[in-house]
């Protein structure tokens, strides 16, 4: 679609909000400022200065992005806010809280309980009716749940007809009826949602069509095709920021470039300033260099929840190290049992020989997606493991998702230069 230049000019100078000088207030101007407030606010845990100020950012734009590095505490800015709004009597309703993955369930239940005195109702049950039931039923006062498991839960399949496939779509029957339940939604890791014809885009944006809050919370907005700015903001305020139209989007922000299979649509270098101009309309960038009040190393511990296979076995090997009755060298046999089950496997041997088992769920595996999504290539990831076997499991997750790594153990062909190797590049 051809856009005239009169109208991506008129929409390039369309007026917009910036909050960057919010940045430069003191502590004790953001504390006077939350005394302002009809509601006094109440914190259940201190804010960092980035944290109150994104507090009232948000109090005062009811849909609005965070953009935080990884460790500067989104969850505890989304989750003082619902309790604020609670307070006040402004949601009644439970809130939902989507996440990109199920192990992403376990730090957000730990972070309602240290942050606020909210009641939790994480859906690990992985079947589609319970995932349904608690959208359309909720508990608590919010709902965590992940975007897989809400777009399944409210999708239906559509049939195959000629040449088109059978596929799943938005049920919107299914979506009105769990809208009524929620009017505020958090969106963690926001840049998932970023490509408008998706299943996941296409329920959350049903979703949020009808809440009075919406937040979204990522440390990396875009990677490589800025169009999926444009979808994050259109789910977030509906068209405020970037417009409704997407071609309008394109012809202003990108441009067209040839390649040897035809023409594709690159951001245009050209426009980066007016570009943050509008993404600062409803949003908030820190980035680790801006945030003084932290301390030197912030320690976080991740909770997960052990799959039923794999549990099984676990309480198994506890009641074999149990059984052992003082046995030392049946004691140590066991207790090496549950390390190796709790690293995601098994090793036995018996008269038909040594076996290995790995589980088919691996949380510590998807917890390390986690991480490595929030730090989208930022800054580098150091994991440390025991057993060998450990470590050939998450080079090869990591070789499989296309992410660069470096093995440093004792059997490794040059250790010192891989060593060298991982100094001088993002791994």
């Amino acid at each position: 679609m051809l856009i005239s230049r009169s109208v991506v000019t008129q929409y390039l100078s369309r007026p917009l909000d910036s909050w960057l000088w919010v940045k430069k207030a003191s502590r004790e101007q953001l504390e006077d400022e939350l005394r302002r407030l009809k509601v006094p606010p109440v914190f259940k845990t201190r804010p960092w200065d980035h944290q109150m100020a994104s507090f009232l950012l948000g109090y005062y734009n009811p849909y609005f992005l965070f953009l935080l590095e990884m460790g500067l505490g989104k969850s505890k800015i989304i989750l003082d806010l619902l309790t604020q709004f609670r307070r006040e009597k402004r949601v009644k309703r439970p809130a939902v809280i989507f996440v990109p993955r199920r192990a992403n369930l376990d730090s957000w239940e730990a972070a309602t309980l240290e942050h606020s005195d909210l009641e939790p109702h994480s859906v690990y049950d992985r079947s589609i009716e319970a995932k349904r039931e608690a959208l359309l039923d909720p508990r608590g006062d919010l709902v965590v749940i992940d975007y897989q498991g809400a777009a399944l839960a409210l999708s239906k399949k559509r049939p195959a007809k000629g040449k088109r496939k059978a596929s799943l779509i938005p049920d919107p029957a299914l979506i009105n009826r769990a809208r009524r339940n929620f009017d505020f939604a958090a969106y963690d890791e926001i840049h998932k949602l970023g490509d408008l014809d998706s299943l996941w885009y296409q329920v959350a944006m049903g979703l949020s069509e009808s809440t009075q809050f919406a937040y979204g919370a990522t440390g990396t907005l875009f990677n490589r095709d800025v169009r999926s700015v444009y979808s994050i903001f259109a789910l977030l305020d509906g068209g405020e920021t970037f417009g409704t139209s997407l071609p309008v989007f394109q012809s202003a922000f990108m441009a067209p470039k040839r390649n040897r299979f035809g023409t594709e649509w690159v951001f245009d270098e050209s426009r980066l300033r007016v570009f943050n101009k509008f993404v600062s309309h409803r949003s908030i960038r820190y980035d680790d260099f801006e945030v003084h009040d932290l301390p030197p190393v912030l320690p976080q511990v991740r909770r997960l929840r052990m799959p039923p296979q794999q549990r099984e076995q676990y309480l198994l090997a506890v009641q074999g190290l149990i059984n052992a009755d003082g046995n030392l060298v049946e004691q140590g046999a066991k207790y090496q049992r549950m390390r190796q089950i709790a690293a995601g496997y098994m090793v036995w041997s018996d008269d038909l020989g040594q076996h290995r088992m790995v589980f088919d769920d691996q949380p510590k595996l998807d917890a390390l997606d986690g991480i490595i999504d929030e730090t989208e290539g930022m800054t580098k990831v150091v994991v440390v493991c025991h057993f060998v076997e450990t470590g050939s499991h998450i080079t090869a997750h990591l070789k499989k998702r296309g992410v660069s790594y470096r093995w440093l153990y004792g059997s490794a062909k040059d250790g010192v230069q891989e060593l060298r190797r991982s100094e001088e590049r993002r791994v």
